[in-house]
């Protein structure tokens, strides 16, 4: 295996035909904002003129690569194909991973089980002996990856397989693959983009209508009891003047919490949370996060399993994460006052991630709002959940943190009684090595 750039020259480009399958390309990914589609339309025009094969994969957000598209010379080989690549689940070919970290395209000449496996030990990732078997069932002999970059940032990997009846690449090809890589990234980079501005256009026109309400309550009650205290015919005395300080101060601690909501919706309406991860133990991160709400908690009394201790460290942001343990402890008390609320937490998906659980025992979850719990300023469909105070961003927040991490929150109802919400965070760090 070498870098692309040392390649032999074998295969001459020829200028013509390369200027007509680039635009080919450019009008395929131009017909739709639907990047796995164009993607996969892409992948098919590189089929048969550059490969036998083709792949497309992008950096999922916990930097690991997902398939998305993928193209065969045979369309009824074609389905297997993407069974292998796309749905089984297995990691991705170790030049594919090498050219996603090294930031530049690599071509391996031999595609055998002994060459990637040595450069999985060189990259410090795990050699899957599915992804090897899947390798020998497609049979390529030669294969280049090439990164698809946008902005400086690293989208994903495109990698284009050659079967042995088909020449070996050639240094030559390389700037119309390198080409046709960048044109790819453009289109997811431009989609995204897209949907991102999409998507704040609409998180700030449903912030506004939201909020607009929450946040007069809080203003018009300080500014009722300040006006109150203030009156010169009226002598309070110590207790009702101790009532009424406590009570301004319940509403701007009130205001302070949909302003940090504010501020966390224009984030993720913006492109995302930014996260500084480094491995944390659950326990401490339920521990902190914890904190944040004590005082608040309408009298629920905390049972958190001491077996939290025993977990292993998750790769986390701790302070988004606290800030969704928060959310999710909160959220109980609010739904089910004065309700018991427990904390638990288990090993998950093989050992891949910790399931961190906040239960309690109060009325549930009505079913018709099982899935829609984690909507931005979704209320609820029951009157006691749509009377409850707040804009209805909590969980939503949740959500984001969750999926961010490349982790997941789901909702559910007890038996016996009550909700639980499960938080589900990853043990693993990320393939993408620190810039």
């Amino acid at each position: 295996m070498v870098d692309a750039q040392s390649a032999p020259e074998d295969i001459a480009s020829d200028g013509d035909n390369s200027a007509r399958f680039l635009a080919r390309v450019g009008d395929e990914l131009a017909k739709s904002l639907d990047y796995e589609t164009t993607l996969s339309a892409a992948a098919h025009q590189a089929v048969p003129f550059l490969a036998d094969i083709c792949v497309v994969e992008l950096v999922g957000v916990d930097g690991h690569l997902e398939p998305v598209a993928v193209a065969h010379l045979e369309p009824a080989k074609e389905g297997r194909l993407r069974e292998l690549a796309v749905d089984s689940g297995i990691e991705s070919p170790a030049n594919a991973v090498r050219a996603l970290r090294r930031r530049h395209s690599i071509l391996v000449n031999d595609v055998s089980e002994a060459n990637l496996r040595r450069v999985a030990e060189e990259e410090g990732i795990p050699f899957d002996t599915r992804t090897a078997a899947g390798i020998r069932e497609v049979g390529p002999q030669a294969a280049i990856s090439s990164p698809l970059m946008a902005r400086s940032d690293v989208l994903g990997v495109l990698s284009l397989l050659r079967l042995p009846s088909r020449p070996p690449f050639a240094a030559s090809e390389m700037p119309l693959i390198e080409q046709l890589a960048r044109q790819c990234a453009q289109a997811v980079d431009n989609a995204r983009l897209y949907q991102q501005a999409t998507e704040a256009a609409r998180v700030r026109e449903e912030l506004l209508a939201a909020t607009s309400h929450e946040l007069r309550t809080p203003v018009s009650e300080i500014k009722g009891f300040v006006s109150t205290l203030r009156r010169c015919d009226v002598s309070w005395d110590e207790a009702t003047r101790q009532d009424f300080l406590q009570e301004i101060e319940c509403q701007a601690d009130r205001l302070g919490d949909l302003i940090c909501d504010l501020l966390d919706m224009s984030e993720l309406a913006a492109g995302g949370f930014k996260l500084e991860r480094r491995r944390m133990s659950p326990a401490v991160l339920v521990c902190d996060g914890l904190k944040r709400v004590r005082t608040c908690l309408s009298g629920s009394t905390l049972s958190i399993d001491s077996s939290l201790g025993s977990l292993p460290a998750v790769y986390v942001d701790p302070s988004r994460v606290e800030q969704a343990i928060a959310n999710l402890v909160e959220n109980a008390s609010k739904h089910a006052p004065a309700s018991p609320i427990h904390i638990t937490g288990i090993l998950a998906n093989g050992g891949a991630r910790v399931d961190l659980m906040v239960e309690d025992e109060g009325p549930g979850i009505p079913d018709e709002d099982l899935a829609r719990v984690f909507d931005i300023f979704y209320r609820g469909a029951s009157v006691q959940r749509a009377e409850t105070p707040g804009t209805g961003s909590g969980l939503a927040i949740v959500r984001a943190i969750a999926e961010a991490h490349g982790g997941s929150i789901r909702a559910e109802n007890r038996n016996g009684g009550g909700a639980r919400f499960v938080l589900s965070l990853p043990i693993g760090g990320p393939l993408l090595p620190k810039r």
